[in-house]
């Protein structure tokens, strides 16, 4: 019985010691990614007709999207010739910590390409999906 441990033993300290070696050289992946790397797309619902199409208003539209770690976000949207233009957070609880990531990834990524069918940023999915329907809530309001 004590040789079974004694070789288990030996064993789990040849993988660490391994591993360890292997950490060392950059050859080991962890498969937790850190906060701010994108994940899978998160549809919150088609946005309407953007980007050339037609049925946004011209304007300014408040949305609020709800969800959010720490509650509901809420936007000012600006729509110029059926183009989003500007996407601005009038108001949140989120933590900074978490939130910002969000802020300055994904409004630029929703302007880009004109839609809140965007990914999520890993780390903050929460945040990121209560800005995505806060601002699908404004395009909503926009629409024609």
């Amino acid at each position: 019985m004590k040789r079974i441990k004694l070789q288990a033993l030996c064993a789990a300290i040849a993988v660490a010691v391994a591993l360890t070696a292997m950490a060392c050289r950059g050859e080991a992946r962890t498969t937790q990614q850190p906060a701010g790397i994108i994940q899978a797309p998160v549809v919150v619902a088609a946005a309407p007709a953007a980007a050339g199409g037609t049925g946004l208003a011209n304007g300014v539209f408040s949305g609020v999207g709800g969800g959010g770690f720490g509650g509901s976000i809420y936007v000012a949207v600006s729509i110029a010739d059926n183009t989003i233009v500007a996407v601005e957070i009038t108001a949140h609880n989120e933590t900074p910590r978490f939130a910002d990531p969000v802020f300055e990834q994904l409004i630029p990524t929703v302007l880009e390409r004109q839609s809140t069918n965007v990914d999520t940023v890993t780390g903050a999915t929460m945040t990121s999906v209560a800005l995505l329907a806060a601002v699908q809530d404004a395009l909503q309001k926009a629409a024609r």
